[in-house]
């Protein structure tokens, strides 16, 4: 019921996809290498299937088969739903942009590319510009800073650096650290000035731009009234939703077309359901564990052990779609080091998580024991670390014996020359940033013990990527 898999293959990164060995799985590890590949089973029949499940799971909101958890259309309605938001709130976008104005999204970017290049960025130019003499007015040989240690001491103890001398005498370095202050409040005024400008040709409306995308002004002005950071904001959303294809007429890419693939999904498992077809059983996994510590309250290094509890009991679990691909490449020193890329895929009906130790096990104690559990319904867990040769897991120890796991920062396409370090090497940097997989957490419902309003509700983490992560372990 839960076959795993071990197995060698070869990288497929520098193979022609009509080589006999070529395997899109293995794309990203270059073909010079043999991977060990340890995998769980994998499905396609979406009710086998843990990521499917655990979508249907998040958009039913509540454990199937649990009392009152027994609807297969409740997550079809909720992502539909959805669905319906995310196409109303792209409505509401394209009538903005569709009028006499702005006629697609098309020429909304074409009006944005015209007033960064012919507004934005000329100003912030002249913002470097400003800043650079406000430092200079400040720290340059004749500035603020070099007058005021060159004046005579009394004056310094008068007042702090950026404050007015009153009355000088006849210490003429203080006549001229008075003047750069002048200087340098003047030079900080037109800085300031020139900040308020550009946030005023981001926020204003009405100004002459390019209505057709041809990056030519046409001469007219914007008289839809939806100033640049508006028409940006509604852009990135629009590209959000619909994707990046500003001339299409329908969307091709993202939010709503990801959404609508899910909706599918969703049918297939709720239609399976409805029809009385049943998920294989799951893995129930419990452990228990005893900690004996030091009592930080108690400073006598003789004093018993305090003895701390934790019991982890995991309901109805399901691993399918995991692997672990290792290798080995040669590090900076030239000696053998493993690599590797994670993937888990976790999925659980049920965590329960106890600390009240011994005294439950007692008879009587059951509901002392649930009062203290901390309950996970719906637990989802698609974790993963690396992305082929690009960005590489990497274990090593200490000289003490502890471990270390390192993902590494994506190595950069180019040598020091600045050119690529292999042919393709900058199409493969892109690739990791447009197809490495992304780590994604979904918790239905936490819940501290048995009282309701001890509810914590639902949690999700999307869309994170990790470019660094570096994790030791410690001796306690």
């Amino acid at each position: 019921m839960h076959p795993w898999l071990i197995q060698s293959v070869q990288g497929s990164q520098w193979l022609d996809p009509s080589d006999n060995n070529y395997n899109e799985a293995y794309q990203a590890f270059g073909s010079d290498i043999a991977l060990l590949e340890i995998a769980t089973d994998s499905y396609q029949n979406p009710i086998e299937s843990t990521p499917t499940w655990g979508l249907f799971s998040v958009y039913q909101g509540c454990v199937w088969g649990q009392d009152g958890c027994d609807d297969p259309t409740l997550a079809e309605d909720n992502i539909t739903e959805e669905i319906d938001g995310l196409n109303n709130e792209l409505n509401t976008i394209d009538q903005d942009f569709s009028n006499d104005n702005y006629a697609s999204a098309y020429y909304v970017q074409g009006s944005i590319n015209y007033e960064m290049r012919e507004y934005i960025e000329p100003q912030e130019v002249e913002i470097d510009r400003a800043e650079a003499a406000v430092d200079e007015a400040y720290n340059g040989p004749d500035g603020v800073e070099a007058w005021y240690y060159r004046m005579e001491q009394r004056h310094q103890d008068e007042v702090a650096i950026g404050e007015y001398v009153d009355g000088c005498d006849v210490d003429w370095d203080c006549y001229d650290y008075n003047n750069s202050l002048d200087d340098y409040y003047e030079a900080y005024g037109y800085y300031s000035e020139q900040k308020k400008i550009l946030s005023l040709m981001y926020t204003r409306t009405g100004q002459e731009t390019d209505k057709d995308g041809d990056g030519i002004s046409d001469g007219e002005q914007d008289t839809a009234n939806i100033s640049l950071a508006s028409r940006m904001e509604m852009l990135d959303r629009y590209k959000t939703l619909c994707g990046t294809d500003l001339q299409s007429t329908s969307c091709t890419d993202g939010l709503i077309i990801t959404k609508e693939d899910q909706k599918g999904d969703i049918q297939t498992v709720s239609l399976a359901l409805s029809r009385g077809v049943t998920r294989r059983g799951g893995l129930d996994i419990g452990s228990k564990f005893t900690f004996k510590f030091l009592d930080a309250d108690n400073p006598d290094p003789d004093a018993p052990l305090r003895t701390d509890y934790l019991d982890i009991d995991m309901k109805g679990v399901y691993l399918d779609g995991s692997y672990f691909r290792l290798w080995a490449r040669e590090d900076s020193n030239g000696n053998s080091e493993l690599n590797a890329n994670i993937s888990l895929n976790l999925y659980a009906k049920e965590i329960n998580i106890a600390t009240c130790g011994s005294i439950c096990e007692v008879p009587g104690m059951e509901q002392a024991k649930a009062d203290s559990t901390l309950y996970l319904d719906n637990f989802l867990l698609n974790l993963n670390l690396g992305h082929g040769d690009m960005q590489a897991v990497k274990f090593s120890s200490t000289s003490d014996g502890n471990f270390i796991l390192e993902l590494e920062t994506p190595k950069s396409p180019l040598g020091e020359d600045g050119q690529p370090i292999y042919a393709g090497a900058q199409e493969t940097y892109e690739a990791f940033y447009n197809e490495s997989q992304k780590s994604y957490l979904y918790v239905g419902n936490i819940q501290l013990g048995t009282d309701p309003s001890k509810n914590l509700g639902s949690i999700t983490i999307d869309g994170l990527r990790a470019t660094y992560l570096k994790v030791t372990s410690h001796d306690l």
